[in-house]
């Protein structure tokens, strides 16, 4: 089992607790699947579904009646054979779907990924259903990730005027995230990628073992601290993501 292994295994092991260096984002990310689960009917579409951990209590729901996934040629490798993609195309020119063919749209932490998002939004306008529904998230506050394919970070007020330019109406968004817990995710994130780099090279990697305990033991500090004077930002212009709720008119 190599360093990567073991990292996900504590990922997915520490998940949304307070031992995760990322625990308030992974809080948002779990937000926003809770949110594609409960709103999900009709024929779903996931636009970057990933791993997908949502599939099967989506399938599970007696109002869903198919599920299907897409995302860019260029991650199609990165799929599990178990779980192939149903559609590959690039969501920020032309969706390969007819319009009015799905009642569902899920597009969760993708939003920042695509270079032409009104784009993308109008097409998840065209492929809805009259009545249809979008679940979407994505961040305000975060260090670059995925690159080069990372491109935007939005305000509240941008997806405001995305979703209306697009044709849909909003129905509820959610903002997550304040000064503390920003600034909490920002720092960790930075700590274990200097730590990552570090150990990418021979006298490097003692250093950076070395210090993976005490790093992780200041993260969960750093998380407490967020929790505690996260309670005290009334203002919240320090956001981190947001999740929202848009629907077609009928």
């Amino acid at each position: 089992m190599n360093v990567k292994e073991i990292w996900e295994q504590f990922g997915e092991r520490a998940g949304t607790t307070i031992f995760h260096p990322q625990f308030f984002a992974k809080q948002q990310a779990a937000d926003g699947r809770r949110a594609a689960v409960s709103h999900a009917k009709g024929v779903v579409l996931d636009i970057g579904p990933g791993r997908a951990p949502y599939r099967a209590a989506i399938l599970a729901k007696k109002s869903v009646k198919q599920y299907l996934t897409l995302d860019h040629p260029q991650a199609a490798r990165f799929y599990s054979p178990q779980f192939p993609l149903d559609y590959t195309g690039d969501a920020s020119e032309k969706l390969p779907l007819r319009s009015a063919s799905v009642d569902t749209v899920i597009l969760l932490m993708v939003l920042e990924h695509l270079p032409n998002p009104q784009r993308a939004l109008t097409e998840i306008g065209r492929v809805l259903r009259p009545g249809g529904i979008l679940i979407a998230s994505t961040i305000q506050t975060y260090p670059l990730h995925d690159k080069p394919y990372d491109y935007f970070r939005y305000t509240e007020f941008a997806l405001r005027s995305l979703i209306e330019k697009a044709g849909l109406k909003l129905r509820r968004i959610q903002s997550g995230g304040n000064f503390a817990t920003t600034i909490a995710i920002l720092a960790n994130v930075q700590m274990f990628q200097a730590l990552k780099y570090l150990s990418r090279w021979p006298l490097g990697l003692p250093f950076a073992i070395l210090c993976a305990l005490p790093a992780l033991l200041l993260s969960i500090m750093l998380n407490l601290i967020g929790l505690v004077f996260g309670m005290f930002d009334p203002i919240k212009r320090l956001r981190h993501s947001h999740i929202l709720i848009a629907f077609k008119h009928r």
